[in-house]
């Protein structure tokens, strides 16, 4: 997992920010095409990304944006609590 990794580098007072695929909450057609781009199996929902982030991480700010069609990155900037 790359979360300890990132407590382990950052500085004191620093932040990570990332830019994530993120499939859409209850819209499968738009899903299936996230999954069929995805060369893993890691695209998550917004809220999945929250949660995975919580228990070390602060988000300090989030905004979610359409890139194509079927297509949404969510960008994140967060710290360590």
């Amino acid at each position: 997992m790359y979360l300890p990794e990132f407590l382990r580098v950052l500085k004191p007072g620093g932040s990570i920010i990332g830019i994530e695929p993120s499939k859409y909450e209850g819209k499968s057609f738009s899903n299936w095409y996230m999954d069929l781009v995805d060369n893993g199996d890691y695209i998550r929902t917004v809220s999945e990304y929250t949660k995975l982030l919580a228990p070390t991480f602060e988000l300090k700010s989030k905004k979610v944006f359409r890139k194509f069609i079927f297509y949404r990155e969510m960008f994140y900037e967060a710290t360590p609590k």
